[in-house]
């Protein structure tokens, strides 16, 4: 039996490359200097091999675009390995970075539109508020967008 970490399969790895999934930096990326909007949400725009700068080997990387979408940020290139799931960070994002009425916020609430959009069946805000940050209270937009929802 081997010891350490189990390794992922290829097949899970495709899926969380896919273009669509949401995805936040890695922390240490997150928390260096130079990143613009490192705590932004961001959405994969395509995925694929490529040699990085400084690269031996082509290696998996993503070409992602930080939310909200309507802000015009630029897309950047990082490595898959440098990305992590929308659900590893999102509770600890929301608390310790989002200000009410900051473009954080409004990239956060757009995610969660997002991750909403893409499940199947189609849950209320609230439902994947709970999924996403469980121990936090949902922004008063989150509340009113379900009981919409609801009465539609």
């Amino acid at each position: 039996m081997r010891g350490g970490k189990s390794r992922k399969s290829s097949k899970f790895r495709a899926r969380a490359l896919r273009p669509g999934r949401l995805v936040f930096l890695a922390e240490h990326l997150r928390t260096s200097a130079g990143v613009a909007h490192a705590t932004h949400p961001r959405v994969v725009v395509s995925a694929g091999l490529l040699k990085l700068a400084g690269a031996h080997q082509p290696q998996n990387c993503v070409v992602v675009r930080p939310l909200p979408e309507a802000s015009g940020l630029p897309e950047s290139t990082h490595a898959a390995s440098e990305v992590v799931g929308l659900v590893a960070d999102f509770e600890r994002v929301w608390r310790e970075h989002v200000t009410p009425g900051s473009q954080l916020e409004e990239a956060m609430l757009e995610a969660v539109e997002m991750h909403r959009l893409r499940s199947e069946p189609l849950p209320t805000a609230a439902q994947v508020w709970k999924q996403l940050a469980r121990g936090t209270t949902a922004p008063a937009e989150i509340s009113e967008r379900s009981f919409i929802e609801c009465s539609l």
